[in-house]
């Protein structure tokens, strides 16, 4: 069976390490756009304290029908924070926004987002 193909649409930044290959990756990078600063509670993130990559714009639930192919369209440093894992709170997605198009700009985190391949209609933020 032949995979489906990613849509022509999809827009995939022109960025060194938007999307890294490991989850591991991902975290050192997110790390360091972070500061090594939980986004929720501010404090320092430190191996004293457990701490995860989380999808906080679009979910792993949002793109269950998708290939696996495509899930690096979510697990990367627009869609991904590292927060403290007592600090992490699912349903904040507009502050994640808001966070996310202040740290690479509106237009490119729209652009990312509103091109990415959903069957249904899709969420709007502002």
């Amino acid at each position: 069976m032949k995979p489906r193909e990613l849509p022509d649409t999809v827009y995939i930044p022109d960025t060194e390490n938007w999307s890294p290959k490991t989850r591991d990756e991902l975290f050192r990078i997110l790390w360091k756009l972070q500061a090594g600063r939980c986004p929720v509670c501010l404090q320092m993130l430190d191996y004293s304290r457990l701490m995860d990559v989380h999808e906080c714009i679009v979910t792993k639930g949002d793109v269950q029908s998708w290939p696996d192919s495509w899930k690096f369209l979510i697990n990367n440093v627009y869609n991904c924070i590292v927060p403290h894992r007592e600090c992490h709170r699912h349903g904040d997605r507009e502050r994640w926004w808001g966070y996310k198009c202040i740290m690479f700009g509106k237009e490119e985190v729209e652009k990312w987002y509103y091109n990415l391949p959903f069957r249904g209609k899709i969420r709007r933020f502002e």
